[in-house]
């Protein structure tokens, strides 16, 4: 096989596809040759054993490692018997596809956003994105890692916004967040037209497992994958991800040089024409001041904050 292409297979757990590398997998087994075993111990995650030639391998469950809720079947399950540094052990799937050729240029690393522990990288073609999980990371004696939440570094922006300099004609378009009730009603987001390269009325989200709470998941936007985000709960604004309503917009912006991000935004947008009459004011209480360029009070008492783009992604 040339050096450009490589062999995946499909799997599927908890109705979610995810790919692995075929040279990870020794071998496929059928579910009902899993015996049940006690756990011995608290950090015992083991749901069983499979008896080969080589001993009883360690049977781990893939949904209870990604945090998925599955009532599968175990006998209609299917068993991969897995290469590590540790041995072989075995991951319970709901189902395996036959072994696929997919090309090279066609798998990208997950932005830096969207990193989570346990995906290698994605394979992105058209509409078919498909996650491709690190068997390696899966494996419940791997070694933790960071938090992608806590990875970000502190990197000065030098494109000036428009926003924050009211002497600028031009346009200032302003998106209110998905997720804000009450007075957070006030807080919009502001961004230059060149600043925004898209707004999609749908688009075809993957989600990530095990990436942090803010993170929608990743889509393949003109070819590129795109880490999508609810930016009330990144900026600090709600504990918990909102899902969109189905009227709700997905916005594609970057700033200068640094990739695009995507985030949910209402449907209507305000237009303010620039320079406009406007106060600057501190960040407000619960944003985390980081992800924010600055604030300025508009009119109707709208609260805009201009993103600190470098530090979003």
């Amino acid at each position: 096989m040339a050096d450009s292409t490589f062999e995946i297979l499909r799997i599927e757990v908890a109705a979610e596809e995810y790919g692995v590398l075929r040279h990870d997998v020794q071998s496929v087994q059928l579910g009902t040759r899993v015996k049940a075993v006690v756990a011995t111990a608290a950090d015992d995650t083991r749901i069983g054993v499979l008896r080969t030639t080589e001993g009883e391998l360690p049977v781990y469950r893939l949904s209870d490692t990604l945090g998925m809720d599955a009532d599968f079947p175990i006998e209609m399950q299917r068993v991969l018997v897995l290469r590590s540094p540790h041995g072989l052990w075995c991951l319970l799937v709901d189902r395996v596809s036959q072994a696929e050729v997919i090309s090279a240029e066609n798998v990208t690393p997950l932005p830096n956003l969207a990193r989570a522990a346990y995906v290698q990288s994605v394979y992105a073609k058209n509409d078919d994105v498909l996650l491709l999980l690190d068997i390696s990371r899966l494996h419940p004696l791997a070694e933790a890692v960071d938090d992608p939440a806590d990875l970000d570094e502190a990197v000065d922006d030098p494109e000036i916004v428009v926003a924050t300099n009211s002497a600028q004609r031009g346009h200032l378009l302003l998106f209110k967040l998905v997720g804000l009730n009450g007075q957070t009603d006030k807080l919009v987001i502001g961004l230059t037209p060149k600043q925004v390269d898209e707004v999609l009325r749908s688009a075809d989200v993957q989600a990530v497992p095990a990436a942090p709470a803010y993170l929608h998941g990743v889509t393949n936007w003109r070819g590129k994958l795109i880490p999508v985000i609810d930016l009330a709960a990144r900026l600090g604004l709600n504990s918990e991800r909102t899902d969109p309503a189905r009227q709700d917009r997905l916005v594609i912006a970057h700033s200068g040089k640094v990739a695009p991000i995507a985030f949910y935004a209402k449907s209507d947008v305000d237009i303010v024409t620039l320079p406009a009459p406007h106060t600057a004011t501190d960040i407000p209480d619960g944003i985390d001041a980081k992800f924010v360029r600055g604030a300025a009070l508009y009119r109707n008492g709208k609260t805009v904050l201009v993103p600190e783009f470098r530090r979003l992604g």
